[in-house]
Parts: structure tokens; C-alpha cells; sequence
């Protein structure tokens, strides 16, 4: 069975979530479900001590 992967450089990506929609819109994926899983890992300080906006996803 072939299995697709979607890759993204986290470098460029801003969170837009576009890649789910897209997965959703090109397989007919049904409303409610999903065929991937976006995992968001943040928001880490960008600095010892940094508050709100210094920090990084």
C-alpha cells in the first residue's frame, strides 16, 4: 500500500495551517475528518526571559 507524506520546511512555515486543507481538498476528506495530523510544539521563549512576542513556535 503506498502511503504520502506531506514535507514542509519549518524554517518558512507561519502556522497557516493551508497544508491540512489542501490534504483535505485534493483526497475529499469529509467534514469532521482528517487524513494527517498537524502537531504544534510552543510557544518557547526565544530567550531566557522572554515574554510575549519574543518567542518562537
Amino acid at each position: 500500500m503506498t502511503q504520502y507524506a506531506i514535507v514542509t520546511d519549518l524554517n518558512r512555515c507561519v502556522g497557516c495551517m493551508s497544508c491540512n486543507s489542501a490534504c483535505k481538498s485534493i483526497n475529499s476528506v469529509p467534514i469532521g475528518s482528517f487524513w494527517n495530523k498537524i502537531l504544534r510544539i510552543g510557544p518557547n521563549p526565544a530567550y531566557e526571559g522572554a515574554q510575549w512576542p519574543d518567542v518562537d513556535w
